[in-house]
C-alpha cells in the first residue's frame, strides 16, 4: 500500500469541453472526505462553463460571470477590449498551436490553459487552505477530455508558465488523466460499496459519450477488461441539432449571419433550449421554450408560418416543440450509445455485470429510460452525483494505491541477446538499435511496486551511462525526437559487470531507477 495511510491532499481540476470546476480530498486511500467547489463558495455552481473572459489580454472572468458580463458587454457594445473564448478548440499551424475568440483572433493554447488552470487552482487552494490539517504532500489531478499528444504538451508548456498565489511552481507534482479513467476510479469506489465489482461504464458528456469495462480487485487493484472508447454524441448534440432545425427553417446565411449579430439573442435561444431539455421525459407531452423576439422575428419574415414540423410559435415570444419533435432530437445519440453499450457486453461474468452511468448528459429523465430499455433495467444505475464523477473520481485517483502510465518506459539496447517480446527493432540515429520495454504504456501500476530487468552490458558500454527512456509510441515506427530522457546513471569506477540488474520504481508522481 505504500504511503497510502500518510494523510495527504489531492486536488483535481477538470478542463472539459463543455463545462469545468475543481474538487479536492483530504486524507488517505482508506479515509478521505471529497469537498466541491459550492463547499467554499468559491464558484457559484461545481462546475461552470468553460467561458474564459480576457481584457487586455489579461484574466478577468471565467464561468458564469464571463458569460453574463460580455453578454452584457455586447448588448452595450463596449466589448473591443476584451476577447471571449467560450471552447477550447485548438488549431495548427507551423508547429505551434491556437485557440480562437469568438471573432476569430487566435492566442497561443498553452497561454489559454494556463490561465484557465492558474485560476481553478488558487481558487481551490483557498478553500484548501481552510481546511487543510497537518499534510505532507499536495497532488495535483488535472483531467482533460483528450489525452493526445497534442494536448499533453500544451498542458506541460501552459504548467510551466503558472505561479501560484503561494509562489509555487506545480508543475512537478502534477498528473494528467483522461475524465474516462477519472470517471472509471468514481466508478470503483460505487461497485465496491455493492460489492458488485464489474461494471460498465457509461459517461456520458456534453460532446462525447465514453465508455469502459473494469473489474475491482483487492487492496485498490483492479482490472480492465474491454478498452476504452467513445463517441461523439452528449447533451450538446442535442441542442445542436435543435439550433440545427431553427436554421433549417431559415436559410444558413441569415441564421449565420443573426448568429454574429445578435450574439446575446442566439446565447439566451441555446441557454433557454438547454434548460428544459433537462425536464423532457416520456411523460411530456410537448415542452414550451423562451425566444427573444428578434428570434421570432427572424422566423416571421422566413417561410416558416405559425408551426412547422412539431415546431410552432405562439404570440408571447415563445416555442412549442411536440413531444414526437423532442424525442427526434435525442434519437441519433441515444441510438449510438445502446449500441456502443452492447459491444460491452460480452465480457465474462455477463448476468453480474452492473452499467453505471455518469456525466451531465446522464442526468437527463428520459436519457435514463431510453437506455434502461434497452439493458436490463436493474443493471443500469445512474451514480451519485453523476456530473461531478469525473472530479470525485479524480481526487479518488490521487489517494489510490494504483496508477496507469501514461508512457512506455524502457532502454535502448544495442541487441537482443534472449530473442525476449519486450525487445522491440528500433532506427535511432540512423542505426538499427532495439528498446528494452520494462512499462507499457496504459499499464496499471502498483505504487512503489519495483520492477526488476536485466541489462547485457557490452565491452564498449562498460564506462557508459544507463539512461532510461520514455515514448507514448508504441510498436516500431519511432522518430527519434519520440524518446524522452528520464534519468541517467553514471557508472561505477570500475565500469558496470556483464549483467546489471536494474530497479525501476514508480509513484503517484515520479520514476525512479536505482542499480
Amino acid at each position: 500500500m505504500g504511503n497510502s495511510e500518510s494523510k495527504k491532499t489531492v486536488v483535481a481540476i477538470e478542463i472539459g469541453n463543455v463545462n469545468s470546476g475543481y474538487a479536492y480530498g483530504i486524507g488517505n486511500y482508506k479515509d478521505c472526505h471529497i469537498y466541491t467547489a459550492t463547499h467554499g463558495y468559491g464558484l457559484p455552481k461545481d462546475r461552470v462553463p468553460t467561458a474564459l473572459l480576457l481584457k487586455n489580454n489579461a484574466f478577468d472572468a471565467f464561468g458564469y460571470c464571463a458569460q453574463d458580463k460580455f453578454m452584457s458587454l455586447t448588448l452595450q457594445g463596449d466589448n473591443l477590449e476584451y476577447k471571449y473564448f467560450n471552447n477550447l478548440n485548438i488549431i495548427e499551424r507551423n508547429g505551434e498551436y491556437y485557440i480562437c475568440d469568438i471573432q476569430g483572433t487566435e492566442m497561443l493554447a498553452d497561454d489559454i490553459y494556463a490561465i484557465i488552470i492558474k485560476y481553478l487552482y488558487d481558487s481551490c487552494m483557498e478553500q484548501v487552505a481552510n481546511n487543510r490539517h497537518n499534510n505532507t504532500t499536495t497532488i495535483l489531478i488535472l483531467c482533460v477530455s483528450n489525452e493526445s499528444e497534442t494536448i499533453r504538451d500544451i498542458i506541460q508548456s501552459a504548467l510551466e508558465k503558472i505561479e501560484t498565489k503561494d509562489n509555487k511552481r506545480i508543475k512537478d507534482n502534477t498528473r494528467i488523466v483522461l475524465d474516462t479513467d477519472a470517471a472509471a476510479a468514481y466508478c470503483r469506489y460505487q461497485a465496491l460499496l455493492m460489492k458488485r465489482p464489474t461494471f460498465i461504464l457509461v459517461n456520458l458528456g456534453g460532446y462525447t459519450s465514453k465508455f469502459c469495462c473494469q473489474k475491482v480487485l483487492s487492496k485498490g487493484r483492479y482490472k480492465e477488461l474491454k478498452d476504452a472508447s467513445a463517441l461523439p454524441h452528449g447533451g450538446e448534440t442535442v441542442t445542436d441539432a435543435f439550433l440545427h432545425e431553427l436554421g433549417k427553417q431559415i436559410s444558413n446565411l441569415d441564421w449565420n449571419e443573426f448568429k454574429n449579430t445578435n450574439y446575446y439573442d442566439y446565447m439566451y435561444t441555446r441557454q433557454s433550449f438547454d434548460e428544459n431539455k433537462h425536464k423532457f421525459s416520456d411523460h411530456t407531452e410537448s415542452m414550451i421554450i423562451d425566444l427573444p423576439l428578434s428570434v421570432v422575428k427572424l422566423f416571421e419574415t422566413s417561410k416558416m408560418a405559425s408551426s412547422s414540423d412539431g415546431l410552432a410559435f405562439t404570440k408571447d415570444s415563445k416555442m412549442i416543440i411536440t413531444q414526437e419533435k423532442m424525442a427526434s432530437l435525442f434519437s441519433e445519440s441515444l441510438k449510438e450509445i445502446v449500441c456502443k453499450i452492447e459491444t460491452y457486453e460480452d465480457v465474462n461474468e455477463q448476468n453480474d455485470v452492473l452499467v453505471f452511468l455518469a456525466g451531465g448528459y446522464s442526468e437527463s429523465s428520459y436519457v435514463r429510460d431510453f437506455i434502461k430499455k434497452a439493458v436490463e433495467p436493474k443493471r443500469a444505475l445512474l451514480v451519485p452525483d453523476p456530473s461531478l464523477a469525473v472530479m470525485k473520481g479524480a481526487v479518488r485517483m490521487g489517494f489510490e494505491p494504483t496508477m496507469k502510465s501514461v508512457f512506455t518506459y524502457g532502454f535502448i539496447r544495442p541487441d537482443n541477446p534472449d530473442d525476449s517480446p519486450n525487445f522491440t527493432l528500433i532506427t535511432r540515429k540512423g542505426k538499427s538499435v532495439f528498446f528494452q520495454k520494462i512499462i507499457s504504456r496504459r499499464q496499471i501500476l502498483v505504487n512503489d511496486t519495483p520492477f526488476l530487468t536485466d541489462l547485457h552490458i557490452q565491452d564498449d558500454e562498460r564506462h557508459c551511462s544507463i539512461i532510461l527512456y520514455k515514448t507514448r509510441k508504441d510498436g516500431s515506427e519511432h522518430k527519434d525526437s519520440d524518446f524522452i530522457q528520464v534519468e541517467e546513471i553514471s557508472p561505477p569506477e570500475n565500469g558496470w559487470n556483464e549483467i546489471e540488474t536494474v530497479e525501476v520504481k514508480v509513484t503517484q508522481i515520479i520514476i525512479h531507477v536505482s542499480l
